[in-house]
């Protein structure tokens, strides 16, 4: 593959990047917009050194469950549903695995920060681009004299400048929405704690109301029992 092929794949591959960016809409679960970041951290033009990050497990059970459970209402429904006998134990047991499969990725989250401290390093903070291009984020690949074009302060024309290969200039811009995708992940943390524990507390709640109505029920059988033992043992006289 000649250059001039090189640079077309390149610029392909950037094209189908960024029609991604645009479809990548904040209600989407966090693992989605997470893995979103880390593929646009991992092109040569923005991965720091050689440090290449690990994506998440995108499991079909949590992108479905999160629309649930992003929504205060239907959450606190379906927890109190953990109350009702028999039912409640299943769907405990499919909130338990969203959590568990919360805390695996979260796992990744603290790998991929410890390797990388701060992935953006090498991307430009612009979201005037990004609004132009209707994306969150947007890459580029331009000739070396059309950089001034572009009203970047002079620190980072001085670097988007180091990264100059055979007279064209690859870099990336983003905005607020990219970089929240990447640093809201842990935030999210507490809320998964308290509502598993919320969770628990309810199916425990569930277990002893059905445990004190069935031996409120055997008391009552015993009783009748012992009652129409007294009654024919009283007819016998």
């Amino acid at each position: 593959m000649n250059d001039r092929d090189g640079r077309k794949h390149l610029y392909t591959q950037k094209e189908k990047l960024l029609d991604t960016s645009e479809n990548v809409e904040v209600s989407l679960d966090p693992i989605t917009q997470y893995n979103h970041v880390l593929t646009c951290y991992n092109t040569d033009e923005n991965r720091v050194g050689q440090i290449e990050l690990q994506k998440m497990s995108e499991y079909g059970l949590y992108k479905s469950f999160w629309k649930l459970f992003n929504n205060p209402c239907a959450l606190m429904f379906y927890l109190l549903l953990i109350m009702v006998p028999f039912v409640g134990g299943f769907l405990y047991l499919i909130f338990l695995i969203f959590t568990i499969q919360y805390f695996i990725n979260l796992g990744v989250f603290n790998k991929n920060r410890n390797r990388c401290p701060e992935p953006f390093q090498n991307m430009i903070f612009c979201p005037e681009l990004c609004a132009a291009a209707g994306a969150i984020n947007k890459f580029y690949q331009i000739k070396t004299g059309e950089l001034q074009g572009f009203s970047f302060n002079s620190e980072v024309m001085q670097t988007l400048k180091l990264k100059e290969y055979q007279g064209y200039i690859s870099f990336m811009v983003y905005n607020n929405r990219l970089w929240d995708y990447y640093h809201n992940y842990s935030k999210i943390k507490g809320k998964h704690i308290l509502s598993i524990l919320l969770g628990t507390g309810l199916l425990a709640m569930q277990f002893y109301t059905v445990n004190m109505l069935m031996k409120n029920f055997g008391s009552d059988d015993s009783n009748a029992d012992n009652s129409a033992a007294k009654a024919a043992a009283a007819s016998l006289f």
